[in-house]
């Protein structure tokens, strides 16, 4: 998404938190539907799915969130540090 280009995959895994269907790519259900998605790609704004990325995946983001998640998992074993 990042790069500008345009997915199409199934909605599984992590590509629902990412792929938000009909603004930056799209979610299919089958073989069938993500071929029939081809013809679709042209109607997706280049810039916006650039913007969705950055918008969710920033250096600063992706930092606070780590840390957050050492916090929450040192804290679970050594509470006295996780402050």
């Amino acid at each position: 998404i990042r790069s500008s280009s345009s997915p199409r995959t199934f909605a599984e895994g992590a590509a629902p938190e990412v792929v938000e269907h009909g603004r930056n790519g799209f979610l299919c259900t089958d073989e069938a539907e993500m071929t029939a998605r081809l013809a679709d790609v042209g109607s997706l704004d280049r810039s916006a799915c650039r913007a969705s990325v950055a918008g969710r995946f920033s250096v600063q983001q992706c930092i606070d969130r780590h840390v957050a998640l050492f916090r929450r998992v040192l804290s679970l074993h050594r509470p006295d540090l996780a402050a």
